[in-house]
């Protein structure tokens, strides 16, 4: 089995005689959840989750986690 990568299939996107070349791909979601803090109950809240794909570039990939809480935490 080959080992394929996304920058490898996503590179360009080709139609008929035209290519186009993808610098990077964005992906962004929001979801419910809910975090258990050490020592203490469950938090509710969303979950932004990003993800960044830059298929034709040495750039790194990332992904980044964000917990919003439903409720402000008083410390």
């Amino acid at each position: 089995m080959r080992n394929v990568s996304v920058g490898s299939l996503f590179g360009s996107i080709v139609a008929r005689d035209e290519s186009i070349t993808v610098s990077e791909f964005k992906l962004n979601a929001v979801k419910d959840c809910q975090f258990l803090k050490i020592w203490e109950t469950w938090q509710k809240g969303k979950l932004q989750i990003r993800i960044f794909i830059y298929p034709n570039s040495h750039q790194p990939n990332n992904v980044c986690l964000e917990f919003y809480p439903d409720k402000s935490i008083s410390i």
